[in-house]
């Protein structure tokens, strides 16, 4: 019988704590870099392209969306999430992963002139049939990201991923200034997929074994499918929300949507990638003790929700500058987007958390009824608000975000005893802390000059000051906690 390895096997000996605090490096350099490198050619091509074709790509990615989530199926999480493996259970998602991609590319390639048909954009069909030979490339990559997240082991990932970012970036920057207007955008996605796949079997050792048998996956599809059926739900909800804005809307108006949708996004996401590959394998190995589990929840909350509040509350402050120094005027609209998006956006740190805490239980069935029911939610809003405009439909997002806090929060005070109002109540300085700064930031902007640039500098300065003043005034612990760890990780050495 094949010798089953454990994460902290692959790690050595080294105590999860410290694994976790420098794969929380990696993770943060990974995001950072990977996002603002990818923004700055966002930005770049914004000021080349009309918002209509970032409209038509959007169109586009809903039907990619739905199929990358079917293809994983979640036996790549079920991977990251089980204390044991081996190399035969890791081939066999491989070639499940690979085959689950040539159907899916298959049906995109089949439904590509019905789409383009029924949303009335021609090139629909070239674009969605280059998306499918990005999931195929995907596909060759997604277990070597797994087996390098599992075991915490993220400056491979980190590596792969700038390169990805900055080549495809450069490419698409070229295409668009030689006129090729929405192809750009497909063309980046194509590269960034190849260069990624090529660049994780040239650096992560791991290869698959001709010998596997399909009695490997029952157990990890018994985990994943939940896993999968939860993250296409809410993909799905994603996705075809913004093919119906594009359908009832037009184009260009799921432009100025998405644009600030994505503006939004850029801290939220950078913040949730890291949670999600820090505290998913080091909850998954706290998962035996529950009073350390619900400590770990509780420490990891704060520490996000004092970079999450201060970035979203500033973000939706600063929003008109940001937006007319960065896309220029014929976005404007979407300013008015991103100060109600960003509201939604705050609480993003604690579904992520709180959703990992679930998961690291083993408890996918829950997570997928919790989908289930938030959906449920979240469509009445989005159906009510598609009869009254996109600011309505920006305004639906924050009220799904509250209810999703609560129904996630609810589970894990069931699960953990650290439910909604304990989780409100370790966080109530950092609130406080958010809202000084936003007192401040929107009484310097009464002063500030109108050139946006020196306006948007003076906004941001005013902000972070009050607020570092106001966590220090508060005594929030996390301040050192962050500030400690940070020095930490610069003493280690750091290799992985």
């Amino acid at each position: 019988m094949e010798r089953r390895r454990s994460a902290g096997a692959e790690s050595g000996s080294e105590p999860l704590a410290s694994r976790a605090r420098r794969a929380g490096f990696w993770a943060s350099a990974d995001a950072g870099v990977r996002t603002v490198l990818g923004f700055a050619v966002t930005v770049v091509l914004a000021r080349i392209l009309q918002p209509a074709e970032f409209g038509v790509l959007a169109m586009a990615m809903a039907f990619y969306g739905l199929a990358a989530v079917v293809s994983d199926s979640g036996v790549g999480t079920a991977l990251i999430q089980r204390r044991n493996i081996t190399h035969e259970e890791e081939s066999a998602v491989f070639f499940f992963n690979l085959m689950s991609s040539l159907l899916l590319a298959a049906c995109m390639l089949g439904i590509a002139p019905l789409a383009a048909s029924f949303l009335r954009h021609p090139e629909l069909q070239q674009i969605i049939g280059m998306l499918a030979g990005g999931l195929l490339l995907g596909a060759l990559g997604s277990i070597h990201v797994s087996l390098l997240t599992r075991s915490m082991q993220l400056r491979t990932i980190a590596r792969v991923n700038f390169w990805s970012t900055l080549l495809s970036g450069a490419l698409a920057v070229a295409l668009a200034l030689w006129g090729f207007g929405v192809y750009a955008l497909a063309w980046q996605f194509l590269v960034q997929s190849f260069v990624q796949a090529a660049l994780l079997w040239t650096w992560h050792p791991w290869k698959p074994t001709l010998v596997w048998r399909m009695a490997c996956l029952p157990p990890l599809l018994q985990f994943g499918w939940r896993w999968m059926a939860a993250r296409l739900i809410d993909t799905a909800y994603l996705q075809v929300s913004n093919a119906v804005v594009g359908k009832v809307f037009g184009a260009n108006d799921l432009g100025l949507y998405t644009r600030a949708q994505s503006t939004q996004q850029l801290p939220t996401t950078l913040l949730s990638g890291v949670l999600s590959r820090v505290f998913l394998p080091a909850f998954s190995e706290a998962s035996g003790s529950r009073v350390r589990l619900a400590n770990a929840l509780a420490r990891s909350s704060q520490i996000a929700m004092m970079v999450s509040v201060p970035a979203m509350l500033g973000l939706a402050l600063v929003a008109e500058p940001v937006v007319l120094m960065l896309f220029g005027p014929s976005w404007s609209f979407a300013a008015e987007l991103l100060r109600v998006l960003c509201l939604a956006g705050m609480l993003m740190p604690l579904h992520v958390l709180n959703l990992s805490a679930l998961l690291a239980q083993g408890r996918a069935g829950l997570v997928l009824r919790i989908e289930l029911l938030k959906k449920c939610f979240a469509l009445s809003f989005f159906s009510a608000a598609c009869f009254h405009g996109l600011e309505a439909i920006a305004w639906s997002q924050v009220a799904t975000s509250l209810v999703s806090f609560f129904v996630n929060a609810y589970c894990c005070g069931r699960t953990l005893g650290f439910g909604a109002w304990r989780q409100i109540g370790s966080l109530w300085r950092v609130a406080l802390a958010g809202l000084i700064m936003a007192a401040a930031v929107a009484g310097a902007d009464l002063l500030s000059p109108g050139f946006a640039p020196v306006r948007l500098a003076w906004l941001v300065a005013v902000g972070i000051g009050t607020y570092l003043f106001s966590c220090l005034l508060l005594q929030l612990a996390s301040i050192s906690q962050i500030w400690s760890a940070v020095q930490s990780l610069l003493r280690r050495p750091t290799s992985s």
